[in-house]
């Protein structure tokens, strides 16, 4: 069985078996999607992509975490910071150049402004806001594979704020002179 009838009968089964206006894949992943394409899994303009976009700080401290290099050290902040500006330039410009239905929502917005936040992407994906969606863990909700929480206990399942990286005051000279470099484009950008 190979990648192109996998998920052809996946998704296949999903829709039999939870049929649903909606199916979410959080896999994150270009080539996942573009494959998805190429086998007629879906065409590009039945998909809508929601890019949740998340504090570079939050992002660089979770980049930090969860990487160790060879050598048994964690990236800096510097890095970190570098490629939180690298990956969200790319992914912005690869959703245009694709011409992909999209839009943008704060990972904060969505945790802190939870309802505005969903109905504006319920509006985008064309489904009504329901109350039930600020529960997820009554939504009867269907993880199916690529998430971690799909083996997580459903009760525990809740919009949390990540606030980790507030512990950790290394990231303060880091941010302030990326605030200053992104300040400086920006007026560079303004005065061609």
């Amino acid at each position: 069985l190979d990648e192109a009838q996998f998920q052809k009968i996946l998704f296949k089964q999903v829709k039999k078996t939870h049929p649903a206006k909606v199916v979410v894949d959080s896999s994150k992943s270009y080539s996942h999607l573009k494959t998805l394409f190429e086998n007629g899994v879906v065409a590009p303009e039945e998909v809508k992509i929601i890019f949740v976009q998340k504090d570079i700080r939050a992002w660089a401290h979770s980049f930090r975490r969860h990487r160790t290099w060879q050598t048994g050290k964690t990236p800096s902040y510097y890095l970190a910071f570098l490629g939180w500006v690298v990956k969200i330039r790319f992914y912005k410009l690869r959703l245009r150049m694709l011409k992909l239905d999209h839009t943008v929502i704060k990972y904060e917005d969505l945790c802190q402004n939870t309802k505005p936040t969903l109905t504006d992407v319920c509006g985008f994906l064309g489904l009504d806001f329901e109350n039930e969606m600020l529960s997820p863990q009554r939504a009867g909700t269907h993880f199916v594979t690529g998430n971690k929480m799909r083996t997580a206990d459903v009760d525990r399942i809740e919009i949390k704020l990540d606030t980790k990286w507030q512990d950790d005051p290394n990231w303060r000279t880091p941010y302030a002179l990326y605030c200053f470099f992104y300040r400086l484009f920006n007026i560079f950008k303004s005065v061609r």
